[in-house]
């Protein structure tokens, strides 16, 4: 009896590791001693696992931070040793997958967006990412967020940062260019 109990107790928490986790958003606030003014910070988890350093599953982790009402940087905490390994890629939405470098944590276990207002916007304005990098002598892990279901969260984060981003330029437009007034 005990064996057929043990088996079916080992299949719920195989199957329980390789689902989505439920995912957790969380906007942290404190305020600075030295300025007074708040400090916040937007935690959004991956809705899926990947196994960390010891082969334990762990969702990765996009941090938005906001110093004094400025958006100070935005960074994915993935669950493995990267070295210097910065190469990721991003899919947002169904669009294609794009390669980018990012910056490396001095802990090596983190990345930081390069141009954290373009990325937010992004972050704000898509309902998904799929997010890839390759850990310390690992093969390539990939994670995605649900965007959708953070909006809410997302656009405080907006707010308590003091972002503004400017207008998309619409596709196909280009620079206006005076015209010399000239004929033909």
């Amino acid at each position: 009896m005990r064996r057929p109990l043990v088996a079916l107790l080992s299949g719920f928490a195989l199957a329980s590791a390789m689902t989505p986790t439920a995912v957790r958003a969380w906007i942290n606030t404190e305020e600075d001693l030295l300025t007074g003014k708040s400090n916040s910070t937007l935690f959004i988890d991956s809705i899926n696992n990947v196994s960390n350093s010891i082969g334990q599953p762990e969702e990765a982790t996009i941090l938005i931070r906001c110093k004094g009402g400025k958006l100070q940087d935005i960074y994915v905490k993935t669950p493995t040793y990267n070295a210097d390994n910065r190469r990721v890629k991003l899919r947002w939405d169904d669009g294609e997958v794009k390669g980018r470098w990012w910056e490396e944590s001095s802990s090596g276990t983190a990345l930081f967006a390069p141009r954290p207002v373009e990325f937010f916007k992004k972050l704000t304005t898509h309902d998904r990412l799929v997010w890839a990098w390759n850990p310390y002598q690992k093969a390539e892990q990939v994670v995605a967020f649900n965007l959708a279901s953070e909006r809410d969260d997302l656009n405080k984060m907006v707010t308590l940062c003091g972002v503004t981003f400017k207008p998309d330029k619409p596709k196909g437009s280009s620079q206006s260019v005076k015209s010399s007034g000239r004929g033909r």
